[in-house]
């Protein structure tokens, strides 16, 4: 899977996982299992962009 696919993914995750939780919010009786479905596609989501994000490290300086 290339890059920008795997990013398209990510992103797809976390709409689906917000508009599951914000569905069962405004639901008068609790969909638990819906609710934890929607927490794990948005941490699915969260961490496929996260893993994507390249840190800066440490900068060591050279003395000559």
């Amino acid at each position: 899977m290339s890059k920008s696919n795997f990013q398209r993914f990510s992103y797809f995750c976390i709409l689906i996982g917000g508009v599951m939780l914000i569905y069962t919010m405004s639901q008068e009786e609790e969909i638990l299992a819906l609710k934890i479905l929607g927490i794990v596609f948005l941490m699915l989501g969260l961490y496929g962009l996260n893993t994507g994000i390249k840190s800066k490290g440490t900068k060591e300086e050279e003395h000559d």
